[in-house]
């Protein structure tokens, strides 16, 4: 997909939004150099969707590996004086914006996405969720977690394959004592998960959990 956008200012945008979540213009229209942390590998982030909420209006995000070379590329080619480390925001909308990514997702052999930025940032923070905690991740792609869980968390076909492997629960000889006693019990009483005929393996009305005073 990289290969098929025309320059380094496109790249870096495409990897800020599909690697470092951003809003796409808003967000990276505003960046600066000033804004890069290059000791600490990271980038302040000014946010106005955000901005009206105090203490929102800016947050940090690191600089992460698929986003590095390609900053220092686009410093490195950067005119001397410039500002702005994707000048090529400055006079484009949005709208403007779709066009070129869709003509290079289709050079790439690839089918073109709905909500072409937008679900770039929602793929982050599905990845990001599975190393880091909630709160940490929403605090870098500045949305909260009622935000995320509604709009930007997805079922992945990884999910799956991980449901796949994990660990067997084992029933203990422990929990299967005095199955012969509870073969007489009445059908309201059934038998733990695992242990006894298998129509003692049934679910009580609360489910599998203790149902707790209040």
């Amino acid at each position: 997909m990289l290969e098929q956008l025309p320059g380094v200012e496109w790249k870096l945008l495409f990897s800020l939004s599909r690697w470092g979540g951003v809003r796409v213009p808003s967000e990276p229209k505003l960046l600066t150099w000033a804004d890069v942390d290059w000791e600490q590998q990271r980038l302040t982030i000014h946010s106005p969707k955000t901005e009206r909420y105090a203490g929102h209006e800016t947050r940090q995000i690191p600089v992460f590996p698929e986003i590095a070379t390609l900053l220092r590329d686009a410093f490195e080619q950067a005119a001397e004086g410039e500002q702005y480390v994707l000048p090529m925001l400055q006079d484009r909308t949005g709208a403007a914006l779709r066009k070129p990514l869709m003509a290079a997702i289709r050079r790439a052999g690839l089918e073109v996405w709905p909500r072409l930025w937008a679900n770039m940032r929602s793929s982050r923070q599905t990845e990001l969720e599975q190393h880091l905690p909630t709160f940490a991740v929403c605090a870098m792609l500045g949305n909260n977690e009622r935000t995320a869980s509604k709009h930007y968390l997805q079922l992945t076909d990884d999910h799956f394959t991980k449901a796949l492997h994990i660990p067997v629960q084992q029933v203990s000889e422990q929990d299967c004592k005095g199955v012969q006693a509870d073969e007489a019990k009445p059908a309201s009483q059934p038998n733990a998960v695992g242990c006894g005929t298998p129509e003692d393996k049934r679910m009580t009305p609360t489910g599998f959990e203790p149902v707790l005073p209040g």
